[in-house]
């Protein structure tokens, strides 16, 4: 009886047709997103192409003498030109250390948020 259930599954599946969709139905995500008709209002002059983001992650754990310690960044690079002479950039970081040998004051002292490169 088993192996007649075997080859009865077996048999089904070579026969099944897997389901393949077309590009017919394709969605166009830009269209919501991105308008060409100009926007006039008191943000018009903040232009999208002229905006830039990246981000960085980083882990690292070091040791020295008898201590050690871990520590996680996260940092946002904001770019923004508005014409050819004047641009802004900021490096805003996160940056914990989860666990050290240092201590609780030390840990205080580099946990929080920092602001670097900001022109």
């Amino acid at each position: 009886m088993k192996k007649t259930i075997y080859i009865f599954v077996l048999f089904i599946t070579s026969v099944a047709f897997g389901q393949f969709k077309g590009d017919e139905n394709k969605v166009n995500f830009n269209q919501g997103i991105l308008s060409s008709n100009p926007v006039s209002s008191l943000f018009s002059f903040i232009n999208p192409e002229n905006f830039s983001m990246s981000h960085t992650f980083g882990m690292s754990y070091s040791t020295f003498g008898n201590q050690g310690m871990a520590l996680g960044t996260y940092t946002n690079h904001l770019a923004y030109e508005f014409n050819e002479e004047f641009n802004i950039e900021v490096d805003a970081s996160l940056v914990n250390t989860p666990y050290n040998t240092l201590g609780d004051q030390f840990s205080k002292s580099i946990n929080g948020f920092y602001l670097d490169r900001a022109q």
